[in-house]
């Protein structure tokens, strides 16, 4: 918004970022991707500060950011993408009910 003076829809993003086919002027997609890759760099270097060499670490990424992270990452052999945006909240779910049963 700071950049054009418009707000991208949500769907339209969320269809742009999963890959399919969207009408964006080419100025808006530049602007998109160029943040997404930056989301990406920032994701790789947070896991290189905490001591995962992403070049010879297996990686896993869950939930929506995979998704992310699958196009717009290089392309790794050590590297699997679990895309089902409801991964996080059923494996927070697993952990509270886990938490609930110890008490």
């Amino acid at each position: 918004y700071a950049k054009t003076g418009k707000r991208i829809p949500e769907d339209i993003l969320q269809d742009f970022i999963m890959g399919k086919d969207v009408i964006l002027p080419f100025d808006v997609r530049e602007i998109i991707e160029k943040h997404l890759i930056d989301f990406v760099h920032k994701t790789e270097g947070q896991l290189n500060e905490y001591g995962f060499d992403i070049d010879y670490s297996n990686i896993i990424y869950v939930g929506g950011g995979a998704t992310i992270m699958r196009r717009f990452a290089s392309n790794r052999t050590n590297v699997s993408y679990l895309e089902d945006v409801r991964l996080n909240a059923r494996g927070y779910e697993l952990l509270a009910k886990s938490q609930m049963n110890r008490g």
